[in-house]
């Protein structure tokens, strides 16, 4: 797996932040595209899927574990486990982008993992 973690800083984070609200879908639709291409690719090859080996594989069976980008950097509270935005003043941040291959379960887009 290949994780892309920009650095932001303090001066850019509202920049950033606003640009990945924006483009955040692109997660779900390379999910629904990989599921489609191995779609094609089974029934060229014949593989038949045991049962509840692709279960993951759209948006719609993914309802409640949704991968989404969070609105913010942010970091979990120890405690809680919790979201929370990272302190402003506190970057450098090195938030997760992109993750390849897209995998159909819930990704921490945006957590930061310069506080980790």
């Amino acid at each position: 797996m290949i994780n892309y973690y920009p650095i932001v800083t303090d001066e850019t984070r509202a920049g950033w932040e606003e640009y990945t609200r924006l483009h955040s879908a692109y997660y779900n639709e390379t999910i629904e595209i990989g599921a489609r291409l191995r779609a094609i690719q089974d029934e060229k090859y014949g593989y038949v899927a045991p049962e509840g080996d692709r279960d993951l594989e759209s948006t719609e069976e993914m309802k409640g574990n949704d991968p989404s980008c969070h609105p913010y950097i942010y970091e979990l509270n120890p405690e809680t486990g919790e979201a929370e935005p990272s302190k402003p003043g506190s970057g450098p941040f090195l938030p997760l982008w992109q993750t390849s291959p897209a995998i159909p379960l819930q990704v921490r887009l945006h957590l930061n993992y310069n506080e980790l």
